[in-house]
């Protein structure tokens, strides 16, 4: 192996004058070598035929598998990346094993808790699809504020305070913490301060940034006052502007 230490001028001209001189390496005879044997790069088909299957009680076959798993789920990836097969047995089998299994570690771990609250809200997805997302906090053994994300509920029907109720209680039931329940944090909107009136009389406390954002609407969004329209206008105006800038 060669020690020798060259000096960097911004091509390969030192390396090569090195390999001439010191090791004699004849480069044109390794050039028309290589172009007389036609040496190509390995099309991708060619490349993806020598796949290996493994078997599935073997301990590579588990890697993989929880690999891709999680590379779908953390990255929030497209299903369709990996072929029919193998997406059919991913969705129907594979993840709600791991789904089955995380949620077991969750309900062990709250089981521990006396005491915890939940927050919760409504979006709709790009799609036009609606959902509800649930996240319990309570302290732990060691007097740690901690936080999980429980639920992602598909919520199709209408979003009244009784449906909403319905949902939260599945849940609350599902990983057995409605009797540990002390609050529940949700915005400000009508049927989500009613919802908390059929869940037993559990807190409800409303969101600080919620209502801030009522009170700066109602205030200074809202306002009458001519001057401060104009100024709210230039400035809406001048974000849009850096929103389209490409840089």
């Amino acid at each position: 192996m060669c020690s020798a230490k060259l000096k960097k001028n911004g091509n390969t001209s030192v390396m090569l004058n090195h390999l001439r001189s010191v090791h004699s390496l004849n480069l044109e005879k390794v050039s028309k070598t290589s172009t007389n044997d036609n040496l190509t790069q390995m099309p991708i088909k060619s490349l993806l035929s020598n796949e290996k299957v493994y078997d599935e009680n073997t301990r590579k076959y588990q890697k993989l598998t929880d690999s891709v798993v999680d590379f779908v789920t953390h990255c929030s990836e497209a299903l369709s990346l990996v072929d029919n097969l193998s997406r059919r047995k991913l969705t129907d089998v594979i993840i709600s094993e791991k789904f089955e299994t995380h949620k077991k570690k969750i309900v062990e771990e709250l089981d521990q808790t006396l005491a915890l609250s939940v927050t919760t809200d409504c979006w709709t997805s790009p799609a036009n699809d609606p959902y509800m997302g649930l996240t319990c906090h309570y302290i732990d053994n060691e007097d740690q504020l901690q936080k999980i994300p429980i639920a992602l509920k598909y919520v199709p029907e209408s979003h009244t305070s009784q449906n909403l109720a319905s949902s939260l209680k599945k849940v609350f039931h599902d990983y057995n913490i409605e009797h540990k329940l002390t609050s529940i944090s949700t915005d400000s909107a009508a049927n989500m301060i009613k919802m908390a009136t059929f869940l037993s009389g559990k807190k409800h406390l409303p969101f600080l940034g919620h209502i801030m954002n009522i009170v700066v609407k109602k205030n200074i969004i809202d306002s009458s006052n001519e001057s401060l329209k104009t100024l709210i206008s230039k400035c809406r105006k001048l974000v849009g502007t850096f929103r389209h800038v490409r840089i």
